[in-house]
């Protein structure tokens, strides 16, 4: 590896842990932190911030191997054909993923600023962006379609097909959640907790499938990698399906305006101010 290239081989990597590092360590203050106090504001950006340059790094250092897997990886890791399509299968997936976690870090802030006027959400950046992953599990599809006519069928090409088309549902729940992005007052809520434990489930699957290895040598190693890959999920979705439930049905909390949802005027009133959907407690 040329030595410039090298250098920016460990910027990215060193900026990548670090940022990856910080967003792990920041993610659970906002959730014990009382809600709405400048401690759960303040740890909440933190996390946020970090966990934008962590994706944004790992984007790039995938784009990197799907390019040029021996200028990454090394020669010795890309010395045969079967070796460097193997090394972009694993780019190109790592890189879906990152794309499939940067709308849920977007809308898990954009929510809480719309929160009184959640018609306004859906602008024409937000709508694009809500098209990330399909583009991504797209790509991600016709990758696997190349491998399999180049190399034949394979457990790596089906899951890239599988992954991909998670892509493509990612997208049409949000599109879904656009179209109506406050069914019920306390919507914008239990969102919050969807888009914020999305992504601590994402960033906690990475850690626990490269961070554990080299942290504990041995753990998760062989056929075991597979509980790395799913554990955090598995213990995070129960999390947020009880805890957007419990959000929705929740009442204001001290010092909040409960907002409702807009009601049609009466026959021959004037039509309610935008945005001016709250009730007198």
């Amino acid at each position: 590896m040329p030595p410039a290239a090298a250098t920016f081989h460990a910027l990215l990597r060193t900026l990548h842990i670090g940022a990856g590092a910080v967003t792990l360590a920041l993610f659970w203050i906002p959730l014990w932190a009382r809600k709405g106090s400048l401690v759960h504001r303040a740890a909440g950006w933190g996390f946020m911030t970090a966990a934008a340059l962590s994706t944004a790094t790992a984007l790039v250092s995938c784009l990197w191997l799907v390019a040029d897997p021996v200028g990454f990886a090394g020669g010795a890791a890309a010395a045969s054909p079967a070796d460097r399509w193997w090394l972009r299968f694993f780019g190109a997936l790592l890189g879906a993923l990152a794309c499939y976690t940067i709308p849920p870090l977007v809308l898990a802030v954009v929510v809480v600023r719309s929160r009184a006027r959640p018609e306004g959400l859906a602008t024409l950046a937000i709508r694009a962006l809500a098209l990330v992953p399909a583009a991504a599990g797209s790509g991600l599809m016709l990758f696997a379609a190349a491998w399999v006519a180049a190399a034949g069928p394979s457990l790596e090409a089906l899951a890239a097909a599988a992954v991909g088309a998670l892509g493509l549902k990612a997208t049409r729940d949000l599109r879904r959640f656009l179209a109506r992005p406050a069914p019920t007052p306390r919507e914008w809520r239990a969102r919050h907790v969807e888009f914020t434990l999305t992504c601590g489930i994402a960033f906690h699957t990475a850690f626990s499938v490269f961070g554990l290895s080299r942290v504990f040598p041995g753990v998760f190693a062989g056929p075991w990698q597979v509980v790395a890959w799913l554990l955090p999920a598995a213990v995070g979705l129960p999390v947020m399906a009880v805890w957007m439930r419990r959000e929705r049905s929740a009442g204001p909390r001290p010092g909040e305006r409960r907002l409702v949802p807009p009601r049609p005027p009466a026959a021959g009133a004037a039509a309610p101010v935008p945005g001016d959907a709250t009730d007198g407690d």
